[in-house]
């Protein structure tokens, strides 16, 4: 069991196990939703703070596209600063990418970019989304208590098991 945790954690930090891992994680049904919003949540705030600092668009882009850690958003911010660089809107541009971008946000960039409150509709998409991630966050976890309840009722049962039955074969007399 040792062994396979040094091989799971030096695994990790190659880059081929970073993808295998993001993969993973982006596939599985149970955290690809957690996954989706936490990246959506660093998209948002993190444009609400740069455009808030005077910071422009594209260059903006290519600040929050560093800072995501999915390849896939990464490929996306990459493919939308493209697009604005060619002149269309950054809520045009996020609606190419629906699968990752929900409607949500481009409907509400594009209404941003028309009212000049880009950095306000950013913040507040950034705390919607915060609120999403932290309430689908405590459902997984009280989803997999239970499981970790039961998982550490078997170890205490099988320790008790090991000790309990040889002295009961010892006394009976039983090998």
């Amino acid at each position: 069991v040792g062994f396979m945790f040094f091989v799971f954690f030096f695994f990790r930090r190659t880059q081929a196990g970073k993808n295998m891992i993001a993969g993973v994680i982006a596939h599985n049904p149970l955290s690809r939703k957690l996954f989706q919003q936490l990246s959506i949540y660093r998209y948002c705030w993190t444009m609400s703070i740069l455009i808030s600092s005077g910071v422009g668009i594209l260059e903006s882009l290519t600040i929050t596209g560093n800072i995501l850690s999915s390849k896939g958003y990464k490929e996306a911010i990459n493919a939308i600063k493209g697009s604005v660089e060619k002149g269309t809107t950054l809520g045009a541009a996020l609606k190419e990418h629906h699968e990752l971008f929900p409607q949500i946000v481009s409907g509400m960039t594009s209404v941003g970019e028309q009212t000049g409150d880009l950095e306000k509709i950013y913040k507040t998409l950034g705390k919607f989304y915060e609120r999403n991630f932290s309430q689908a966050l405590m459902a997984l976890v009280s989803l997999i208590e239970p499981l970790l309840l039961l998982g550490m009722g078997l170890i205490v049962g099988g320790i008790a098991i090991a000790i309990i039955l040889p002295i009961y074969q010892f006394v009976t007399g039983v090998k």
